[in-house]
């Protein structure tokens, strides 16, 4: 049985052994994985956090038949099992009532009353009522339930009372947490907008946006209608909010080029056959591969700034970058055994954005408007 990724505080094995806040079963004291072993659970699933959270201890059979459910949806399911009087998963049947009276009490006199801090609920099996550890939250204003907010993103109202899924209450790392554990840039926006941009750039989820915009077409499942205030908001947030990107300059350049007026121009000289046979997602991919090689990369630096980008395909772009001459691949003399040259082995090749690839992307005439502001 795979086990789950559980955090504990320096002093848990200090900690006398608690009870299942859920099922007040004593929790197991044992490192070895039984299905009363000390669990940390959020009450929200990550994914669907909003402003303060609130964990609990609990054992391991109880976090592994919630899992991703909200703690309504869960109560549900569990009250449905119990009129039944049929077990949840491998939750008792004897012990769902129990399960269902805590969870409503978390949600009815402990939640309402975070007043912007972290919850932490515990049960020890020498106190009747539960242990409360609150920390204070600094990095983000709370979300009560009286309190009106818009989706940064698209500026539609957010629905605190989880009634539409699209618009529920999250918080999105501007810089994805993912590429940045550092990050700490954060705002409000509804679920939708949060999946849809996944662990994309600003900068890239902005370009994306405007070639759904340009098509007319819903991007994932964002409606078309909403595209423009999107794309005023995130250029909005770049210009005025984000730093530079120095590991990446790419990203500085990329709002300079306006891929239906670049696929056009490339028309202009000659016509060509492979820009007729990929659509502007993928010949966005191919310019961030392209703008990537601007000076000298390995494979191994393309493959991993494709990752940072979010490239899957990266092998067939650089292909196809190689096979219509923007880039140009090359070995390092310092890097070549000539032993393994004699034997025929393969050794690493290097690429580089040439001139040919320069003057269609026209990086000279972009480069000096960027000097010239």
């Amino acid at each position: 049985m795979r086990k789950l990724r559980i955090t504990y505080g320096r002093s848990f094995q200090s900690t006398p052994i608690e009870q299942c806040f859920y099922c007040e079963r004593h929790l197991s004291s044992h490192h070895n994985w039984t299905n009363l072993q000390r669990c940390n659970d959020l009450l929200r699933p990550s994914t669907k956090m909003s402003g303060n959270k609130i964990s609990v201890i609990v054992c391991h059979t109880c976090k592994r038949a919630k899992l991703q459910l909200e703690p309504e949806e869960f109560i549900e399911k569990l009250r449905a099992c119990f009129e039944t009087q049929q077990d949840f998963k491998h939750i008792d049947a004897s012990r769902i009532q129990m399960v269902i009276k805590n969870l409503t009490y978390i949600l009815d006199y402990l939640e309402p009353n975070l007043n912007g801090r972290n919850l932490t609920v515990a049960k020890r099996t020498d106190l009747e009522k539960p242990i409360l550890k609150y920390q204070v939250v600094t990095s983000v204003q709370s979300i009560q339930s009286n309190t009106t907010l818009t989706c940064y993103y698209c500026n539609r109202p957010l629905d605190a009372s989880r009634k539409d899924a699209s618009l529920h209450i999250t918080r999105d790392h501007v810089r994805p947490i993912s590429k940045h554990p550092e990050s700490r840039q954060i705002v409000f926006s509804c679920h939708l907008c949060n999946n849809s941009k996944a662990n994309d750039e600003p900068e890239i989820f902005l370009a994306k946006l405007k070639i759904a915009h340009y098509h007319k077409q819903n991007y994932k499942k964002i409606p078309y209608h909403l595209l423009s205030t999107m794309i005023v908001s995130l250029q909005d947030l770049i210009s005025k909010s984000l730093k530079s990107f120095a590991p990446y300059p790419v990203l500085d350049i990329l709002h300079h080029y306006d891929l239906s007026l670049l696929r056009k121009q490339l028309h202009r000289k000659q016509r060509q056959l492979w820009l007729e046979q990929i659509d502007d997602y993928a010949l966005l991919e191919l310019l961030l591969l392209c703008l990537g090689a601007q000076n000298k990369r390995s494979s191994e630096g393309l493959a991993h700034d494709a990752a940072f980008f979010n490239i899957t395909l990266w092998q067939e772009r650089l292909e196809l970058a190689l096979e219509i001459g923007w880039i140009s691949a090359f070995y390092r003399i310092d890097t070549i055994d000539f032993h393994a040259l004699m034997q025929e082995q393969e050794f690493d090749q290097f690429y580089i954005l040439n001139d040919r690839g320069r003057a269609a992307l026209q990086l000279e005439a972009i480069c000096s408007q960027q000097e010239n502001r």
